[in-house]
């Protein structure tokens, strides 16, 4: 008795495995994925932060649209760096 219920509970383990590998290895893939986006998003945010600094800066743009744009671009850039 003792026998079967060792393999029985061997089984049991490793159809448990089966199961839960492949959930963990998805939520992996969607964490790396989103880490992924999130670092390019912050990367075009900076570009486009030093963009509008050399055209404001040009004089090719008001500063009652610099001001506002490159604000809500910081606040976002800032929400990003965040842990």
């Amino acid at each position: 008795m003792p026998r079967w219920f060792v393999v029985g509970l061997g089984g049991l383990l490793i159809a448990a495995v089966a199961l839960v590998h492949p959930i963990y290895r998805l939520q992996l893939s969607r964490q790396t994925a989103a880490d992924t986006d999130k670092d390019t998003r912050r990367q075009k945010l900076q570009l486009m932060l030093a963009r509008l600094d050399e055209v404001f800066e040009a004089g090719e743009l008001d500063e009652a649209v610099y001001r506002p744009v490159r604000s809500r671009f910081k606040a976002e850039l800032a929400t990003l760096m965040e842990p």
